[in-house]
């Protein structure tokens, strides 16, 4: 398993740096939602493994120009930091097959699968988990995002 830092491709611009929360927002608590997006490998690609997480962090790098708050970090409840710091991104092995995991669904085992443990996630707002499967033809990402984020680019 390795973990490291993805920063933004560009800084995101000082007027964009302070993001207030809405009032509802401000008032409820910190919630951390994993997502998780599964994805077959592709047989016919001619990229390897090393290759492959190099692209994924690059998309990642320019995605986070587009959704800086994404990168940001939220600060006393009130308003998101949007810094340019970047997003904590972990590579990680699996030794399973994707079927066993669906077919018996184990709620213990999901927190295996989040880069950050749901009660250390303190200001966070995302973070990147990219697993390979290693027993599958198959790859999984995890994506987590703060609620604040997400209810507020809804309004």
């Amino acid at each position: 398993m390795s973990k490291e830092t993805i920063k933004l491709l560009s800084p995101t611009p000082d007027h964009l740096r302070h993001y207030k929360l809405f009032f509802l927002d401000q008032s409820a608590p910190h919630l951390f939602m994993p997502w998780v997006l599964y994805y077959p490998k592709d047989l016919n690609a001619k990229f390897n493994n090393l290759e492959q997480h190099k692209r994924i962090k690059k998309s990642l790098s320019k995605a986070l120009t587009q959704f800086y708050l994404l990168a940001g970090c939220v600060k006393h409840s009130l308003y998101i930091k949007c810094n340019g710091v970047g997003v904590p991104y972990v590579e990680a092995v699996a030794k399973f097959e994707l079927s066993e995991f669906l077919e018996n669904p184990n709620s213990s085992e999901h927190n295996k699968f989040l880069p950050y443990q749901l009660h250390n996630v303190n200001d966070l707002i995302g973070a990147v988990q990219v697993e390979k499967l290693s027993y599958a033809r198959e790859k999984k990402s995890r994506v987590n995002v703060s609620e604040k984020i997400l209810f507020n680019s809804m309004i």
